[in-house]
């Protein structure tokens, strides 16, 4: 019986035990599905965020425009004009601060429209003058739109080409409105005090859209953009059109080196060798120390190259004449060979207008999605573009 006793006691601690640990498990699963859940949010894509800038555009522009409230400078109104303006600018604050609640906080292009107003804010005290005014408020408008540029460079230099293109259209419509609200601020008849509301409107506006582009650059997925690697360049190039001139680099002790050549006729072709430096910053094959081939037929000493007319005569009577002739010299032009890369959405060969339309399918198929081109240091046309094989 005391053996009994012994064992049922063991089994109700065996029992409560497992209930304890029961009862301390079931919450922390809850709390760690919880927590799986709540960590796998949704992330929007540049494209959402692209979308949701042109909602805040939208929403700022019925403000702005609604009872032209950056506009109302002077508080000599009734009453419900005077009520309007109070709500509308809290409207304004309310979105402003909306957005740069969102932004991080420090953001340094934040930071600099903070310091360009509050500089404003102090000069516009101290002016005597309206001509100071108006200097002033020009200044500030200068000083924004430099901002502005900042964060819209910053942007294309990190995110891929179609994107960018997407954003571009936009701020192209942004630019369209702000057009056509400059007609409203000139159609006002301001007077002589124009040169202080037009800069500090267009300031306010170009403010806002700063705000919007930091806000999307701060949320956007960064570094989509294609860069170029040095191991880019490795491989066999050739141009498409003709389909005779090709391109050889290749990596030789740590050393690029470049061959190019090709066809100049049925009777000669040229070859030139090149020592080249990979530019880590700018991305770009820099090459010099070339040495060029020019290989041509001759015949008993009539040269292609010299006189193409009496060389086929010569041919003609002494075949057996016929032989290869060389000439190498030094090229000192600096080349500078740069790559454009696609993505999975776009191809750099949509892009050639000169490519017709029956081609650009087999060379989809049969060349990478990339092109090189070539162009001497201080020679700002772009050469003949030049695709890779598929290996």
């Amino acid at each position: 019986m005391k053996n009994f006793k012994i064992i049922i006691t063991i089994v109700c601690v065996l029992i409560l035990i497992g209930i304890i640990l029961i009862k301390d498990r079931l919450p922390k699963d809850i709390i760690q599905n919880n927590n799986e859940i709540n960590s796998q949010v949704t992330k929007l894509s540049n494209d959402d965020y692209i979308k949701q800038l042109e909602n805040y555009q939208k929403e700022y522009w019925e403000i702005i425009k609604r009872n032209n409230v950056l506009l109302q400078i002077s508080e000599e109104h009734d009453s419900k004009t005077l009520n309007d303006n109070n709500n509308d600018r809290k409207s304004l604050s309310d979105l402003e601060n909306k957005i740069k609640n969102e932004i991080g906080k420090g953001n340094k292009y934040v930071l600099k429209l903070e310091e360009i107003e509050n500089q404003y804010n102090k000069n516009i005290q101290r002016s005597e003058t309206q001509a100071e005014m108006n200097f002033i408020a020009q200044t500030q408008l200068e000083a924004t739109d430099k901002i502005l540029n900042e964060v819209y460079k910053e942007i294309k230099n990190n995110i891929n080409e179609n994107e960018f293109n997407e954003l571009k259209e936009q701020q192209k419509r942004w630019l369209q409105d702000m057009s056509e609200y400059e007609k409203t601020i000139n159609e006002q008849g301001f007077g002589s005090i124009v040169g202080l509301i037009y800069p500090t409107t267009i300031h306010n506006i170009k403010k806002f859209r700063t705000f919007l582009l930091i806000l999307f650059y701060e949320k956007c997925d960064k570094n989509k953009k294609e860069i170029v690697q040095e191991e880019d360049f490795i491989g066999n190039w050739n141009e498409i059109w003709a389909g005779r001139i090709y391109i050889k680099i290749k990596k030789e002790n740590n050393k690029i080196k470049v061959v190019y050549g090709g066809a100049n006729s049925a009777y000669s072709h040229s070859e030139s060798v090149s020592d080249c430096k990979y530019d880590n910053n700018s991305g770009v094959l820099i090459c010099d120390n070339t040495t060029t081939t020019d290989s041509f037929l001759s015949c008993n000493g009539i040269s292609t190259d010299e006189d193409l007319s009496k060389f086929l005569e010569c041919e003609e009577e002494y075949p057996d004449s016929v032989k290869d002739d060389f000439k190498t010299y030094s090229d000192k032009n600096v080349k500078i060979l740069k790559i454009k890369k696609g993505n999975s959405s776009h191809n750099v060969v949509e892009e050639e207008e000169y490519l017709p339309d029956e081609r650009k399918s087999e060379v989809i198929e049969h060349y990478e999605n990339m092109f090189l081109y070539i162009h001497n240091k201080d020679d700002i046309d772009e050469s003949t573009r030049y695709y890779k094989y598929k290996e």
